[in-house]
């Protein structure tokens, strides 16, 4: 078996990238070696965390093995090409993150309202806390009432929010993300009062 070739440092991204599609191994390594730092410090920027911009980087140079026969020269060139790639799987995985977290809250959150009140669910029992998060709701801000009773009762998407609310994606998840934090604390504190001086 004869060794894989060593590219010269003058071989162009574009040519490596050419050769990456038809399963050149070694031009693989040699584009691995060039980006590798490059992909890992813009991960490193926007995941603020050594392992997860490493799994992402990983991802990120599996993604290019696989899709290398997508690039197409004429339409600009590869560093672009790497960069915008890798940067589409950070963001895509980020977003996911933030999903993930929104989901975590706000299963939290409806923990935090269940175990309000002890004892065996009854129509007595839901209707008082009801009321209880009724209040708590009246105690936020305008605003951030306004974005968790259109997510958590209307079942609105962020988006469906934000565009009926004219305001952006980012705005709405910050808002919600603050109402939930304040209402959470509010029904821990009248947990607190009513296990007191029940």
């Amino acid at each position: 078996m004869s060794p894989a070739p060593i590219f010269d440092p003058e071989t162009s991204d574009e040519e490596l990238l050419l050769r990456v599609a038809r399963g050149d191994a070694a031009a693989f390594e040699a584009l691995y070696d060039r980006y590798a730092r490059r992909l890992y410090g813009l991960a490193l920027r926007m995941f603020r965390s050594q392992d997860q911009a490493e799994d992402a980087l990983q991802e990120a140079f599996s993604r290019i093995w696989l899709r290398a026969g997508l690039y197409n020269p004429e339409r600009g060139r590869a560093v672009f090409w790497l960069m915008r790639l890798g940067r589409n799987l950070y963001l895509d995985r980020l977003r996911a993150r933030r999903r993930m977290e929104e989901r975590i809250q706000a299963d939290a959150f409806y923990d935090e309202y269940e175990t309000s009140a002890p004892g065996p669910e009854s129509a007595v029992q839901l209707d008082s806390l009801a009321q209880s998060l009724r209040r708590g709701l009246q105690t936020l801000a305008p605003e951030l009432q306004t974005v968790i009773e259109m997510s958590f009762f209307m079942g609105l998407s962020h988006s469906e929010i934000a565009a009926k609310l004219n305001l952006a994606p980012g705005t709405v998840k910050t808002r919600l993300r603050r109402g939930m934090d304040k209402l959470r604390d509010w029904l821990r504190r009248e947990k607190f009062s009513l296990e007191t001086h029940g």
